[in-house]
């Protein structure tokens, strides 16, 4: 699982995790219950269905964490 690194002076927490072909995606979250993908570095993502429940998990665990740093 990917550790969070939030920043509270801008109310943004970021992450990233390795796809199904060990690529790194940056993971964004801004409090709204998504999750941001910038795979600006490859052309494609390509994800598995761990990759989908890791996102899951992810987005619970930022909206966790706003709820402390707000």
């Amino acid at each position: 699982m990917s550790r969070l690194k939030v920043n509270q002076a801008d109310h943004f927490i970021e992450t990233y995790i390795f796809d199904a072909e060990a690529d790194a995606v940056e993971c964004g979250f801004l409090n709204d219950g998504c999750v941001e993908l910038n795979a600006s570095s490859v052309k494609w993502i390509k994800l598995s269905t761990d990759n989908l429940f890791e996102l899951i998990e992810l987005i619970d665990e930022a909206e966790e964490a706003f709820k402390i740093i707000l």
